[in-house]
């Protein structure tokens, strides 16, 4: 064989595989570009779908805005009684249901349990050890009393009539694992407190449960005896 001959072969071999390098890498390059595409639809769809249940969260805070505003709207225990506690509209607080706000027999009279309803009416929503604090739930309960003191008074015309506030039963709305329900319930007591000085100590029964009417944090029911 030619010395032209081999070199021939030589070169065409060198060039074939120059080629096939070259076509390997570009082939290579355009698999890494597709799988690099890919992740980026892959992440940008993730995004999407993160925005979605963003907006969708969004939506439940604003149903449920309660739970933001709370925080806000919330005074302190002693904002609560600088100020005058100022009773609600007792016709606002019909019942919801087919039994009566209050019952008198003798000279006791029982207040079925009360809402926590803010000063615009809306009704404080949520769960203990969840979405509320304690002073959130003390605030719950505040609200409560001052409707039950409320009632009592479109019962009875003065208060001054009040012998004793014999017993409060709080149901606090609450998670399995809290167990603060006696710093809750210290809101409704406080204020009987406030109103009728020595004749406002109580017995009192606080139960934790698992849901109350209208998603309601906390209710509070009465017995009062009068002269």
């Amino acid at each position: 064989m030619k010395r032209t001959d081999f070199l021939s072969i030589v070169h065409g071999m060198v060039m074939f595989y120059a080629v096939s390098s070259v076509a390997k890498i570009e082939e290579e390059h355009i698999q890494k570009e597709l799988f690099t595409t890919e992740k980026v639809v892959e992440v940008d769809e993730k995004m999407e779908n993160n925005k979605a249940l963003t907006q969708e969260e969004l939506v439940c805070d604003e149903i449920f805005r309660e739970k933001d505003t709370m925080a806000e709207t919330v005074p302190t225990k002693e904002e609560l009684f600088r100020s005058a506690l100022e009773l609600p509209v007792t016709e606002i607080i019909s019942p919801i249901a087919q039994y009566v706000t209050v019952v008198q027999t003798g000279n006791l009279i029982i207040i079925s349990g009360q809402l926590p309803r803010r000063p615009d009416f809306a009704i404080v929503k949520g769960k203990l050890g969840s979405t509320l604090s304690v002073e959130q739930g003390y605030y719950a309960a505040h609200l409560c009393a001052l409707a039950i003191v409320a009632h009592l008074k479109a019962k009875i015309g003065d208060l001054s009539r009040v012998r004793r506030c014999v017993k409060l039963t709080g149901y606090i709305n609450a998670t399995s694992e809290f167990t603060d329900h006696s710093l809750v319930m210290n809101g409704a007591s406080d204020v009987m407190m406030q109103f009728f000085g020595e004749a406002g100590k109580h017995a009192r029964a606080t139960v934790g449960v698992t849901s109350l009417p209208l998603g309601s944090a906390v209710e509070v029911e009465a017995i009062f005896e009068v002269a």
